[in-house]
């Protein structure tokens, strides 16, 4: 029944209860209920733009395996890594087994990451051996079968960087056509090992309009239609950080790093007719200010300078944890597309092996939420894990 039917009903029957100078006769009813129900239903068009609209995967990214502090916090998802290029590949079955006991029921989002040298093709617009990505990739998802629900296919792909050192190899730029391929690959396999496993595509960093260094998000989107990779994935990663923005800032510079950028990419899905696909931000997150923690010096360095670009971003901890309660809400609340929406980062702050310049005044250190005592100073938890506690308890 369209919207436009039933509020005409309620309407119908609102008005047979009111006094009887405005009640309506009972025998016109059934007429009118029957002119009501054949009434158009609204668009396919105006309603596919919100579809589909499933509860998404609330989670975070976990790097220190501190998966019953996850639990606590209540998050149902967590983000785990794997490196495919590791000396001992049965690891991250282990992980994850271990992941399972220790949150019994937590349900589990996968990167892959780094190809292995010998598994590069030299050819950007077809970067990896058939051969060995799908033997890998069918391998690993036959082991975790119903174990891991998710699978996201490498980091940033959009990024030179990330291009070069874990996915292609040399030094050109990312080929949108050649990470089609690889998704094109790792759907058809994954798949086949098995079904029920969704695959998303590695989260695109908000590049803006790109340059020397980057594809612009949004192009890169355009590129992976244009190669035909529509069909080949069950969402569209995306990493929507805040950057210098609060969440609910509609745009904030040509460097296209805010929350809602997110909305943007989802336009350029229903452009091309893939309203049906969600899109998971498998990263998003605000950096707390070191300064906050007494941490403005480290090793007698400036330690917002290891921050490098981002050194502007910085927010007091209250104020992280107020932007990303209200992330979530604003994502709940507006984004019936959204599949997935994962914290960056739970416990990077946590590790043992930061204990240095670079480590402790590195980004992934300020986006945690989750230090221990790790930081002399720094609370064992920042304010954000007990706000995020108390929304999703509220949930």
């Amino acid at each position: 029944m369209s919207f436009r039917a039933q509020r005409g009903i309620s309407t119908l029957a609102a008005s047979t209860s009111l006094s009887p100078n405005r009640t309506l006769p009972r025998r016109l009813l059934p007429l009118l209920l029957a002119a009501l129900l054949a009434l158009p239903s609204a668009p396919a068009a105006a309603i596919g733009e919100n579809a589909p609209s499933p509860r998404p995967a609330i989670g975070v990214n976990v790097y220190d395996q501190n998966f019953e502090m996850v639990r606590q916090m209540g998050f149902p998802w967590m983000k785990l890594f794997t490196v495919w290029d590791a000396p001992d590949p049965n690891n991250v079955v282990r992980m994850v087994d271990g992941a399972r006991v220790r949150y019994p029921g937590v349900k589990i989002l996968l990167r892959v990451d780094r190809s292995p040298p010998a598994a590069r093709t030299g050819l950007d617009d077809d970067p990896l051996r058939q051969d060995l990505w799908q033997n890998y990739l069918g391998t690993l998802a036959g082991k975790l079968r119903g174990k891991v629900q998710a699978y996201e296919l490498f980091n940033e792909p959009n990024l030179k960087s990330e291009w070069n050192a874990n996915i292609a190899g040399g030094d050109g730029m990312p080929s949108p056509r050649g990470y089609a391929r690889v998704v094109q690959l790792g759907y058809e396999t994954i798949k086949a090992a098995d079904p029920a496993a969704l695959v998303i595509t590695g989260g695109l960093s908000s590049a803006g309009a790109g340059g020397p260094d980057a594809i612009g998000d949004l192009d890169f989107v355009d590129g992976l239609y244009d190669a035909g990779a529509r069909g080949y994935f069950d969402g569209l990663g995306s990493h929507p950080y805040g950057g210098p923005c609060a969440f609910d800032a509609p745009s904030c510079g040509p460097e296209g790093i805010y929350f809602r950028r997110a909305e943007e990419q989802r336009a350029r899905m229903v452009a091309r007719g893939d309203a049906a696909r969600t899109i998971w931000a498998t990263e998003l997150g605000w950096l707390v200010d070191p300064n906050a923690y007494g941490y403005g010096m480290v090793n007698g360095a400036d330690c917002l300078a290891g921050l490098g670009g981002r050194r502007d971003w910085v927010r007091p901890p209250d104020d992280v944890a107020t932007q990303l309660v209200g992330a979530y809400r604003y994502a709940l609340d507006n984004w019936p597309w959204a599949g997935g929406l994962f914290l960056f980062n739970f416990d990077y702050a946590a590790s043992t092996w930061v204990n240095d310049y670079d480590r402790r005044c590195d980004a992934p250190s300020w986006y945690a939420i989750v230090a221990k005592r790790n930081f002399p100073g720094r609370p064992y938890t920042d304010p954000a894990f007990d706000a995020l506690r108390r929304f999703m308890a509220a949930f």
